[in-house]
């Protein structure tokens, strides 16, 4: 009895043991099935090797990477199957399985590794390798885990090349380039801009070095592009609505000063500005268009000399064209007479200072003026900057408010015969442009006193002959008549002898 019940409680164990085993056999063909199931699925490639290198699995991505398939693949050296080279060298690199093999740890894989599948296709990866252990913590074999990068590493390089590219343009740009991002308070307001990139023009015309910029804030750098001018506004409203500006204005501050003209366009949340110094294109318009109203101005007076013969509205015409071309304060003409003193024939802006009346009224020798006199002698502008600092100068008590003045003398063919008077508000204003237009003007008054002078002349000549015609008439009339007298006188005494009632 005892024998049957030993032997019925190990075939009992036995029976344990093997329906345990099997259920455990079991088990592990599932979880096999599930880790192939999970690893066939995934998007990575995968493939397994034993502790000497050789493949031990392999999923569908790394098959169609490396151009072998799972069967073909199985127990071949994992160097076979996964032919690895540096893009630069085309030299082996060493494989990450092995390496996680030997050193017991993740390893990565080098930059610029390229993938040569099995018929010769090349593709740049990135993957990583991990050691295989056993539940004691052996190894057991390794892990490849890889994904091809080669559409990334194309978009990459692409993405470098543009950046290389616009680096260089903008590096060598005769045009400044900044890029600034928004800076945003609590609310959401763009309350600032700062610096993400600036050029090297950029940085000369901000007077500050480009890498001194970036991570500065715009209106600590430039306050003035907020208190002296539209531009941080004009910043926030292209970020805001999308829409660029292109616009030129004046800047006068933190030391820039200039006609600038500025570009921007909004680059995500922020801008990219694009700006030029157009000073001296400015200056050039300014210039050009100066000289073109002179040019019509002097045109306009020409033509209306050529019309009147009138000293007065000839010099009205032009003290007229002298205000327009060079503003002023006051403008006068001086002409000298026959006795050599000057008197005031024209003038301009002394209307609104009750001067008019005083200004007809003066009539002196020029000599005794010191600036006259030597424009007279030199027979060349002379120039006051500042009436306070000049010795020369005649005070008079009305005119307090002049500062700068500029005297032009007026010569006809070899003789001074007055002088252009022209005065400012500002010190410092005549300069040399300024000036030779004055002496532009200046010809034309002497033009208009030699045209009124021969127009007198013609008409004193006309009324010279006239005179004499009419004294020739009355000569032959006069001639006429005592020749008659003298017949008729001669006459009647013959006829009173022959018959004086015939006579009566």
């Amino acid at each position: 009895l005892v024998q049957l019940g030993v032997f019925l409680f190990a075939n009992g164990m036995i029976g344990y043991l093997y329906e345990r085993r099997r259920r455990a056999e079991q088990l592990t063909d599932e979880q096999r099935e599930w880790f192939s199931t999970t690893l066939a699925s995934i998007g990575d490639a995968v493939i397994a090797t034993d502790l000497d290198g050789c493949v031990v699995y392999m999923n569908g991505v790394a098959s169609r990477l490396t151009g072998w398939s799972e069967q073909e693949a199985l127990r071949q050296d994992i160097q076979t199957v996964f032919h690895i080279v540096n893009e630069d060298t085309r030299l082996s690199v060493d494989n990450p399985a092995l390496r996680a093999i030997r050193d017991g740890q993740i390893v990565g894989l080098a930059n610029h590794t390229v993938l040569v599948s099995r018929d010769g296709t090349e593709m740049f990866i990135d993957d990583s390798g991990a050691p295989i252990k056993g539940p004691a913590g052996e190894p057991t074999g390794a892990v490849l885990i890889f994904r091809d990068i080669t559409s990334r590493r194309q978009a990459r390089r692409a993405l470098e090349v543009s950046e290389s590219r616009f680096r260089a343009a903008q590096e060598t740009s005769l045009d400044a380039f900044t890029v600034l991002e928004a800076v945003r308070d609590s609310t959401g307001q763009i309350v600032d801009f700062r610096w993400t990139y600036a050029n090297p023009e950029a940085g000369r015309i901000l007077a500050h070095a480009p890498e001194n910029l970036i991570g500065r804030r715009l209106l600590d750098v430039l306050p003035g592009n907020k208190n002296n001018s539209e531009l941080f506004e004009r910043y926030v409203q292209v970020v805001e609505t999308g829409e660029p500006h292109d616009l030129e204005l004046y800047y006068d501050s933190e030391r820039i000063t200039g006609w600038f003209r500025n570009m921007c366009v909004r680059l995500g949340d922020g801008v990219a500005v694009s700006f030029s110094d157009i000073t001296e294109r400015k200056r050039i318009e300014i210039v050009e268009r100066e000289q073109r109203q002179l040019a019509e101005t002097m045109r306009d007076i020409a033509i209306a000399l050529g019309r009147t013969l009138n000293l007065a509205d000839a010099l009205k015409l032009i003290l007229a064209g002298v205000q327009r071309i060079v503003p002023c304060e006051t403008v006068d003409v001086m002409l000298c007479d026959s006795d050599g003193l000057i008197f005031v024939a024209g003038s301009g802006g002394y209307t609104d200072r009750g001067l008019d009346e005083m200004m007809r009224g003066f009539h002196f020798p020029y000599r005794d003026l010191p600036l006259l006199r030597l424009a007279a002698e030199t027979r060349q502008p002379v120039v006051v900057p500042d009436i306070k600092d000049c010795p020369d100068w005649v005070p008079m008590d009305f005119e307090e408010w002049r500062c700068s003045y500029v005297c032009v003398p007026i010569q006809l063919q070899e003789e001074i015969i007055g002088f252009l008077n022209v005065t400012s508000l500002e010190s410092d204003y005549f300069q040399v442009p300024l000036v030779e237009r004055l002496a532009r003007f200046a010809h034309q008054i002497a033009l208009a006193v030699q045209n009124a002078r021969l127009y007198e002349r013609a008409l004193e000549a006309a009324a010279t002959r006239e005179r004499e015609r009419l004294a020739r008439d009355l000569h032959d009339a006069v001639s006429q008549t005592l020749f008659a007298a003298s017949i008729i006188a001669e006459s009647l005494p013959r006829q009173w002898q022959t018959g004086p009632d015939k006579v009566m």
